[in-house]
């Protein structure tokens, strides 16, 4: 159980496992270049977050966070492993409806740019290294000295 507040996966950590809520509600996060998090999408009863996990050794894209309490049920990678070895059934099952939640997450987030107002010509570069905006055509940052790409 996690309570209200609590952090069922935090973004940007490894991603150790499933999360399928089966009671309550969680918000669905990202940060932001700005640094805030923004509010994504929600999980409720049912749904289930963390499944890139499974997939890959990237680090989780978003945070997910229990508006209420929630009740999840957690499968960690390595017990997904081992359960889908030598059961391609099984495994052909699962992958099939993690396949449908990235593709539908996928759509609903074009959906969402396509609905955004255009935006104004983009402003200076920002540093890769210290996120500073540099005068348009600097090679090297002025607050850091990092190498641009021009």
């Amino acid at each position: 159980a996690t309570p209200a507040g609590g952090r069922l996966i935090a973004q940007g950590r490894p991603g150790e496992a499933l999360q399928v809520v089966a009671r309550g509600r969680a918000a669905v996060s990202v940060r932001t270049p700005a640094g805030p998090e923004k509010e994504v999408g929600e999980s409720g009863p049912g749904s289930h977050a963390g499944e890139m996990a499974l997939l890959d050794d990237a680090p989780t894209s978003a945070s997910v966070t229990a508006a209420t309490d929630v009740c999840s049920f957690r499968l960690t990678r390595d017990r997904f492993r081992a359960m889908i070895e030598g059961n391609e059934k099984i495994e052909l099952r699962i992958y099939r409806v993690v396949i449908g939640t990235v593709l539908a997450r996928l759509r609903e987030a074009n959906a969402r740019l396509a609905a955004m107002p255009a935006q104004a010509a983009p402003g200076p570069p920002a540093c890769p290294g210290c996120g500073a905006a540099c005068p348009e055509g600097a090679r090297h940052c002025p607050e850091c000295g990092a190498s641009i790409d021009v």
